[in-house]
């Protein structure tokens, strides 16, 4: 079971995001063939999220895989975000 620091580490790492890298996450998070076997989440689901609504979304959708799903998300986004993404640290070592 994924713990609860998971979910506040999440969130502060979206809001992180410029709103056009957080626009590609959840277009990201939409497409089945990047998230290599896990469930895309329905456009509809996103379209008018916010950042908490996202980080809802993905434990509800993922449970258990979330990390390895966002993972796979910031990694499709931009590798230049990897070196001061904070979750991506933690979670890679």
């Amino acid at each position: 079971k994924i713990e609860k620091r998971f979910w506040k580490m999440l969130l502060d790492t979206l809001e992180d995001l410029t709103e056009g890298d957080f626009k590609k996450f959840k277009w990201f998070l939409q497409q089945a063939e990047i998230l290599e076997g896990f469930p895309a989440v329905p456009k509809s689901q996103l379209e008018n999220a916010d950042r908490l609504d996202t980080v809802d979304q993905i434990l509800d959708t993922y449970q258990d895989h979330a990390v390895e799903v966002i993972i796979k998300v910031f990694e499709s986004i931009n590798r230049h975000l990897w070196p001061r993404n904070k979750f991506c640290l933690i979670f890679l070592n």
